[in-house]
């Protein structure tokens, strides 16, 4: 997971982090942001960096233990291996684990085309591209959505919180569907070709996260 105060100083697991790193989930948004995770996200980074082996003899034995239990209990587990950072880990551990599904938000080009296609080897590893707000971006989230692939947009609307019911979000982007992003996480049950619209939901400063944030956060209009 990532541990980066900033992609300037070079200190994350996500490459293409930009504008988009301080109302990221491991930051200021999300369970990911709350300290003992960040405790748990730290640990689990350095020996990822520090002993890329032992990390990954140790993630083998959870995943195994986690599909065992699943299997005892009947069901089919989930697994996201990157929060807060984007590493494409998961591609990994897909085809050793079969009876898991793996899924993943990336703003790496290469992984969110790539998976539009959905080599057969990688059918319980579902990848949503994560849309960055630059003009390129909204280019090559096209292309996905054309190729029947999935695109994730966070848009300027208030979440649900308390009383308050969630604000509306757009029924379209760049003349593609949007659904709500924000009644599940299963991203293998998105529908292909369409966008999963999200709620930005930084609850740390959100007038200054959103200023931040610059043009990753899609305005709402009308």
């Amino acid at each position: 997971e990532a541990f980066s105060k900033g992609a300037a100083d070079g200190r994350t697991l996500c490459p293409w982090a930009t504008t988009c790193i301080l109302p990221c989930l491991g930051h200021n948004s999300g369970q990911l942001a709350l300290s003992h995770s960040q405790r748990a996200r730290l640990w689990k980074t350095t020996l990822f960096l520090g002993d890329r082996k032992a990390f990954r003899a140790l993630l083998g034995k959870e995943l195994e233990a986690f599909r065992a239990s699943c299997e005892r209990q009947g069901l089919r587990g989930a697994v996201r291996l990157d929060g807060a950072s984007d590493t494409g880990e998961a591609g990994r551990w897909a085809p050793l684990f079969p009876s898991l599904a793996f899924y993943d938000y990336t703003k790496s080009k290469q992984r969110g085309w790539a998976l539009s296609v959905r080599p057969s080897s990688l059918e319980n590893w579902t990848v949503t591209y994560s849309f960055d707000g630059t003009a390129a971006g909204r280019h090559r989230a096209r292309l996905i959505l054309e190729a029947g692939g999935r695109v994730a947009v966070v848009f300027n609307s208030l979440p649900a919180r308390g009383d308050r019911p969630a604000a509306a979000i757009p029924s379209s982007w760049e003349g593609f569907p949007v659904f709500d992003g924000d009644a599940h996480d299963s991203l293998p049950a998105d529908p292909a070709g369409q966008v999963r619209g999200l709620r930005f939901k930084a609850f740390r400063d959100r007038a200054g996260a959103l200023e931040a944030a610059g043009p990753f956060v899609e305005p709402i209009h009308g």
